[in-house]
């Protein structure tokens, strides 16, 4: 089994592989390695895994990570975001 490198490192990577997976679909399509590749992460839990899919999203032409990432921001700001990342209060 695989050690995490700092704690938290699976919890945080599962967050944002969650929360990348919907911008992802939507513009990439579902049938798109990097999105067969969040769902298997996702699935399965192993960190061999989550840390592929973040590889694998780290590995697009920055335009496209950039255009990814601004979906994802505009859904956290709309507040689609999961309850336990809302803010208390």
């Amino acid at each position: 089994m695989e050690e995490e490198r700092y704690p938290g490192e699976s919890t945080g990577l599962r967050l944002f592989l969650e929360q990348l997976s919907p911008a992802v679909q939507s513009e990439l399509g579902p049938d798109s390695l990097l999105h067969h590749a969040i769902k298997r992460a996702l699935s399965s839990h192993r960190l061999a895994h989550l840390r592929h899919a973040r590889s694998l999203f780290n590995q697009l032409p920055r335009p496209l990570r950039q255009r990814l990432s601004a979906v994802l921001l505009a859904r956290q700001a709309e507040g689609r975001t999961p309850d336990r990342l809302a803010p208390a209060g």
